[in-house]
């Protein structure tokens, strides 16, 4: 894989021409096209595109955000035990050192909320938190271009996003919880916090 280039202040284009491969390549209809601009390393252009369906997610900084063409908002969710949520789950088949933890934020997550799901499209997922649909997403481990585009439409929806462990969101290493409002998002990155200190403090107690 080829170094990560490094984001500078200069206008610069995100794109992932398909999003959701897999789905793409079996004919399961949850993919797109993710386009993002940052300018002085900031978002200011998403632009989500699923070909399949016809729905096109814009957003320009300071302007709202729209599926085609008409405005959209996140929902009025502020609690998990209300939420309908999507968490990764494909990494869980994956042998690694912290499959323990990703195997308890699933088991939290599906225990504090109403339900999960998983699309296989991190995009989409965002555009999806964006107009309602869900109320939070959380993943790790993306590339900017799964979610560059995504982001700006979550928060011009009036959304929030946060780094899952705390401290500033780094579009670079995007460790990403979307919610439909900070109480929602906040609420999220807590149990996942307290979850993986569970899972550390257990792990020490084998060794």
């Amino acid at each position: 894989m080829h170094e990560k280039p490094e984001l500078t202040d200069k206008p610069t284009w995100i794109i992932d021409p398909i999003d959701g491969t897999m789905n793409y390549v079996n004919s399961f209809p949850y993919t797109c096209i993710s386009v993002g601009l940052t300018v002085c390393k900031e978002i200011v252009v998403g632009i989500i595109y699923n070909p399949l369906s016809s729905e096109l997610y814009t957003a320009v900084k300071g302007e709202g955000a729209f599926l085609n063409g008409k405005p959209i908002k996140t929902s009025n969710v502020t609690e998990l035990r209300k939420a309908l949520a999507e968490i990764e789950v494909f990494s869980l088949r994956i042998p690694s050192k912290n499959r323990d933890i990703r195997w308890s934020r699933f088991e939290a997550v599906l225990s504090a909320t109403r339900g999960i799901r998983f699309m296989g499209s991190s995009a989409l997922s965002l555009a999806y938190v964006a107009k309602g649909a869900l109320d939070c997403m959380q993943v790790d481990n993306l590339q900017p271009w799964d979610i560059a585009a995504g982001v700006l439409i979550v928060r011009e929806a009036g959304g929030t996003i946060l780094d899952t462990k705390g401290g500033t969101y780094d579009l670079m290493k995007p460790n990403t919880i979307a919610a439909a409002n900070g109480t929602l998002a906040t609420e999220l990155q807590q149990l996942i916090v307290d979850t993986d200190l569970k899972t550390l403090r257990k792990r020490l107690t084998r060794t």
